[in-house]
């Protein structure tokens, strides 16, 4: 979509730290979804970068959020009529368990092509582990289902 050329080469042109995560980047590695929106995930002052970069598009501004099981620091942009949630260190806590650090996404991500655009990705593996860990087991079932029958034993 324009929304994802656009995300990508201003992205790319600022040099940010980020990957695609979520419905997009389920669909970009062959998941066959069809995605809502646009997931960035990022780090904390990359999250607050990205605002700025695309502050003319911004529809909530980067802010921490805390829920009882992720925190991250959250905001949206609209771009080309996607909404594209931003999402800074991501941290999740397991039931009575303590929170666990961001993943370091320089290490985690996978790069993939789609047409013209090279773009980094959260790898579907890392994906369905954060949903079962989180509770989200439809997803992390769902996940586990495509990864089972579109790998290599």
């Amino acid at each position: 979509t324009s929304a994802l050329r656009i995300l990508v080469s201003r992205l790319r042109a600022a040099d940010i730290l980020w990957a695609l995560t979520g419905s997009t980047a389920f669909a970009l590695q062959g998941l066959p979804i069809e995605p809502g929106d646009i997931d960035v995930q990022t780090d904390e002052a990359e999250a607050y970068a990205i605002e700025r970069l695309f502050a003319e598009h911004v529809v909530r501004p980067v802010r921490p959020r805390n829920g009882a099981r992720i925190t991250s620091h959250f905001g949206a942009l609209e771009l080309e009529g996607i909404t594209v949630e931003i999402m800074g260190d991501i941290r999740k806590r397991v039931p009575a368990g303590p929170w666990q650090p961001p993943p370091d996404l320089a290490a985690l991500v996978r790069w993939i092509d789609w047409g013209e655009l090279r773009m980094p990705v959260v790898p579907l593996e890392y994906e369905q582990h954060a949903h079962a860990e989180l509770g989200r087991l439809d997803r992390a079932r769902q996940l586990g289902d495509w990864l089972s029958r579109s790998r290599p034993a």
